[in-house]
């Protein structure tokens, strides 16, 4: 104000310095219980969001650039919210056990652990023993969870495997090229027809050999029903490339080819695409806890 008149001042040319205007980061009041708060009811439609993809989702709907470990503190207060906390639903493994016994006779379900800082922690990776029903449908035998993929953990599921369904005549297991998982069913299934699935070896063998004989010949050996029409595809390629076959008969010793399938199993797969399924089944229940998880797959 000047001589008594009001003067207005409509834009300031000077360049504004203030703190506010040079603030970058998230407001204040987007804390981890915010973030619970708005991502609760898409974790209740999809357990398998992750962090990264909860960002985006948040960045979209509510224009905030969120810190990743502000998201994953908060998504895991929201999975705790759903779901109840994860060493509770380590505690409720016992009682799934005691309810799964005493309702399913002939049902097995076996708890090992291990005391890491003098707290209780079990295995966290997923094995899966699928077999194919008298309707040629996937049935789920067995499921466990170790902690990674050794030798000593693929026989203790395959160990437990054998306790529950013994070594019946006719028993066809069929693993990928993981040599520890192979190794597990060497060791307690010896008696077993051991198939090795072709899709796996496949990717295996195109990494060192590759072709259009290859192309031609090598699934047709595979699907081959007799010995006649499997030594034609076969010595097809060891023609052209004997140093393929000699490498496929030294690094891939397991069944890969119908022809020399037994008659003991009904089963004609060459593949583990049983595993597959199984996998893509049950990909939006991965984010439940441990116990609601298993009682999932029961």
């Amino acid at each position: 104000m000047s001589d008594g008149k009001t003067i207005q001042v409509k834009k300031n040319p000077s360049i504004h310095e203030c703190q506010s205007q040079k603030r970058t980061g998230v407001p204040v009041g987007c804390t981890k219980y915010w973030v619970c708060e708005r991502v609760i009811d898409w974790l209740k439609e999809d357990g398998t969001l992750g962090t990264t993809e909860l960002i985006k989702k948040l960045k979209d709907h509510f224009k905030v650039e969120m810190p990743y470990m502000r998201v994953y503190y908060g998504k895991n207060l929201a999975m705790d919210k759903l779901y109840g906390p994860w060493d509770k639903s380590f505690d409720n493994l016992y009682r799934f056990k005691a309810q799964i016994e005493s309702e399913s006779p002939g049902s097995m379900v076996v708890i090992d652990n291990h005391i890491i800082n003098n707290k209780l922690r079990f295995r966290g990776q997923l094995c899966i023993a699928c077999a194919v029903d008298g309707h040629n449908w996937m049935y789920p035998v067995a499921i466990g969870v170790i902690d990674s993929e050794t030798n000593e953990n693929w026989v203790w599921f395959m160990e437990r495997l054998k306790e529950a369904i013994g070594t019946p005549d006719g028993l066809c297991i069929s693993t990928d090229c993981g040599q520890v998982v192979m190794h597990g069913v060497s060791e307690v299934f010896p008696e077993a027809e051991h198939r090795e699935c072709m899709y796996h070896l496949v990717q295996n063998f195109k990494k060192t050999y590759n072709g259009k004989i290859f192309d031609d010949h090598l699934w047709a050996a595979s699907y081959s029903w007799s010995e006649y029409w499997f030594d034609i595809h076969y010595n097809a390629m060891a023609k052209a490339k004997p140093e393929a076959m000699k490498y496929l008969l030294q690094t891939h010793k397991k069944l890969w080819t119908r022809s020399q399938y037994l008659f003991g199993s009904k089963v004609d797969y060459v593949t583990n695409n049983l595993a597959e399924s199984f996998n893509k089944w049950i990909k939006k229940d991965k984010g439940k806890h441990l116990d609601d998880l298993l009682d999932t797959f029961r």
